[in-house]
């Protein structure tokens, strides 16, 4: 299981990171349309991944919040049984498109997860990662890794794990 980069043809493996200086910051200029109901507006961020689907990396519990511009899940492993505390969160954004995915040092590196366009940012300041899908024009969803359950894990290859679970739960790319 690895993240496709765009640059590839049908091969995994390892993308590598392109320049990044035309990707906006802060907030996509789109906006979704007024006519209908945002796609991202049926999704909640914890429906679309279940205790069951960590169960290989221990057990997490979910909590909804809304924070910052986005619909959030936050997900915290605890550190019974001797394992070490892990946390990630998925963030419906939506009215932020997945070009508007900010570098935050790392690079944005661009690919695919089944077949959806997607985007990951490391960064190397914290040690997280967040790996971005989109869901249609206007809106995204982030799976940012703050902790991976494996403190030796790259976060990014845990958010990519994450995203194959997430990914055929959302509705399809209009």
């Amino acid at each position: 299981m690895g993240f496709v980069s765009s640059c590839a043809s049908d091969e995994k493996g390892i993308a590598e990171p392109q320049d990044s200086a035309n990707v906006s910051p802060g907030y996509s200029s789109t906006s979704a349309p007024s006519s209908a109901e945002a796609i991202s507006m049926s999704i909640d961020p914890c429906e679309v991944l279940s205790s069951e689907d960590l169960a290989g990396y221990g057990k997490f519990e979910s909590k909804k919040e809304n924070l910052g511009g986005a619909r959030s899940c936050f997900w915290q492993r605890s550190a019974e049984g001797g394992q070490d505390a892990a946390g990630f969160s998925l963030n419906v954004r939506d009215s932020q498109s997945i070009e508007a995915v900010n570098d935050v040092g790392g690079g944005v590196v661009t690919g695919e997860v089944n077949g959806r366009p997607a985007a990951v940012a490391a960064n190397p300041n914290s040690g997280s990662c967040t790996v971005a899908m989109k869901i249609d024009d206007n809106s995204r969803i982030d799976i940012t890794i703050t902790t991976p359950p494996d403190r030796d894990d790259d976060p990014c290859q845990f958010g990519e794990e994450v995203a194959y679970f997430v990914e055929p739960r959302l509705p399809a790319v209009p």
